[in-house]
Formats: structure tokens, C-alpha cells, sequence
């Protein structure tokens, strides 16, 4: 079986260079980001270089859907060798001007959802001894 990555929080920057890194390297690459049209259209660029790549739609910032997103990957390409977690939620304006709503959701973004992608891949490598 190839090596496996999950890499959550996909974008055009970092993200985008993650996949094509891990690709180029042979593994077998699952992606995760709430913009679906764009995961769509990275994992279309990677089969045109002959690279195994999937995708997954998913919000960091809601643990349980993207804890089953997780294991939805390793279900389909085994246990990942690497994970990678990259979702932010970023903040450019002042500390004061940030309702409680906003840190709440940053923190569930920023802390809990790579907390949460950890568990998830821990408790299955735990598993497997």
C-alpha cells in the first residue's frame, strides 16, 4: 500500500504546495477544505501528473463532521503516515473589535479541530498497536 497523507485546511498557497509535494513523493494524498470547487479542481491537477489525490468538504471548525471526514480517508487509503493540519482561522482586526463569537470560532478552527484530526488518527495507529 502507498504512503498516505491528510492534509486539512487545502488553499491556493501553502496548501496547494503541500499536495503537490506529498504527490510528487508518492503518496497518496487526501484532501480536506470547506471549498469543495477547488479541492475538485486540485485533485484533477494531481491525476493529470499521475498522482493519487481525494478530497473531502469539510468545516474545521465542526469536529464531528471533519473526525468522520478523517476516517472516512483511512477508511478508503489506509492510515496516514503523515498528518497535516493547516486550517486557520485568521484575524487581522483589533482584539477588542473580535466578538466572543468570532474567538469562539477561531478557537474551534485554530486549536480544537487539530486536536480532534489528532484523536482520530491516534486512536487508529493506537489500534494497530
Amino acid at each position: 500500500m502507498s504512503r498516505h497523507v491528510i492534509i486539512i485546511g487545502v488553499g491556493p498557497g501553502i496548501g496547494l504546495s503541500l499536495i503537490k509535494k506529498f504527490g510528487r513523493e508518492g503518496f497518496t494524498v487526501s484532501m480536506m477544505s470547506r471549498n469543495k470547487d477547488r479541492l475538485a479542481e486540485y485533485k484533477y491537477m494531481l491525476k493529470e501528473e499521475g498522482m493519487v489525490a481525494d478530497f473531502f468538504q469539510t468545516d474545521a471548525a465542526n469536529a464531528q463532521s471533519m473526525a468522520q471526514n478523517v476516517r472516512t480517508a483511512i477508511g478508503q487509503h489506509g492510515t496516514p503516515d503523515v498528518l497535516i493540519y493547516h486550517a486557520a482561522a485568521l484575524y487581522g482586526g483589533k482584539l477588542l473589535g473580535h466578538s466572543i463569537v468570532e474567538f469562539e470560532n477561531d478557537y474551534k478552527v485554530n486549536v480544537l479541530g487539530a486536536i480532534q484530526a489528532a484523536q482520530v488518527v491516534r486512536s487508529i495507529h493506537g489500534a494497530k498497536g
